[in-house]
């Protein structure tokens, strides 16, 4: 079997036919060499029949049902039991969608035997029904060599998990995470790519993810525990070089952070990069713009050197 998939499901039922049809109208691919892991993680109210409206359609579908551990605890409950039965393994959220091309596209990168293969994503605004594509910024299309030299360059900023596909022994080997708690898709990505030695890129939008749905992790209201977990995120991101990194996760949430960090904590924030990310100047996503853009350079000029 090639590729296995798992679907994190809590408290979704709205959106998870569309996840599944999404795997369902998969063109030019058999879907026989799929398999799913649909992990209940603890909502007693999951109507099974869903499921079962689809077991002609999508023919290796396992149910599995936990007690309610978040994402996190979904990635643990998979590794842990030794679940995965495919070459590769992805992370379908029971909200987002694949294009129709996307197992087809990502299989374009199976000859290269690459430990992570990956494509674009669209963010669509459930409100407004508007979209934004965001590029991997892998560059361009095909296998790419990762080393220590140049592996700062492909942390990407867009981490989360859909369009994301790992070597299986490679995402056996992702470390624990925190249980009860949002924003682990950062370290899952993070920690695979910090031990691959290649990623193959696919230069297409293959996915799309609802980035304000409600009751998912960027639309929580804002308390003490979601600061914290922002901080947990930022902090790791700092601890492994990626400084830049953490600056634009802080902006994606703008002055909102700042101004929660301030109520709940006196003292800013220093990162091991000796930056106050609690007073640092709106202009956050320019800071990022320019690291990025000095990444780009960096990266054009180890390809002109190996050549």
């Amino acid at each position: 079997m090639t590729f296995t998939i798992i679907i994190p499901f809590y408290k979704t039922q709205e959106y998870v036919k569309e996840t599944l049809d999404s795997i369902k109208n998969q063109k030019k691919y058999d879907l026989k060499d799929v398999q799913v892991l649909f992990i209940n993680d603890g909502d007693e109210n999951f109507d099974l029949s869903i499921l079962a409206a689809y077991k002609d359609s999508i023919p290796n579908i396992d149910y599995y049902k936990k007690h309610n551990t978040n994402w996190g605890g979904v990635i643990n409950y998979v590794i842990k039991n030794g679940l995965i039965k495919g070459t590769y393994v992805t992370i379908l959220d029971s909200d987002d969608t694949w294009s129709s091309q996307c197992l087809f596209s990502i299989s374009q990168g199976l000859t290269s035997q690459a430990d992570m293969i990956v494509g674009d994503t669209i963010f669509k605004n459930i409100n407004t029904h508007s979209s934004k594509k965001y590029h991997t910024y892998f560059l361009s299309s095909g296998l790419h060599a990762i080393s220590d030299k140049n592996r700062f360059l492909f942390c990407t900023l867009l981490h989360l998990p859909l369009c994301k596909f790992y070597k299986t022994s490679l995402f056996n080997k992702t470390v624990l995470l925190k249980e009860g708690v949002s924003y682990k898709d950062v370290e899952v990505y993070h920690d695979n790519l910090l031990r691959a030695k290649n990623v193959y890129y696919v230069k297409k939008v293959l996915g799309t993810y609802r980035e304000n749905r409600p009751g998912n992790s960027i639309m929580m209201e804002w308390s003490k525990e979601k600061v914290d977990m922002i901080i947990d995120e930022i902090k790791y991101l700092d601890g492994i070089g990626l400084s830049s990194k953490a600056i634009f996760l802080l902006s994606y949430h703008k002055n909102n952070f700042i101004v929660n960090y301030k109520k709940y904590y006196q003292e800013p924030m220093i990162l091991h990069s000796k930056l106050s990310l609690v007073f640092f100047p709106k202009s956050l996503k320019f800071v990022y713009k320019i690291a990025l853009n000095k990444r780009i350079k960096q990266y054009k000029d180890i390809v002109r050197a190996s050549n």
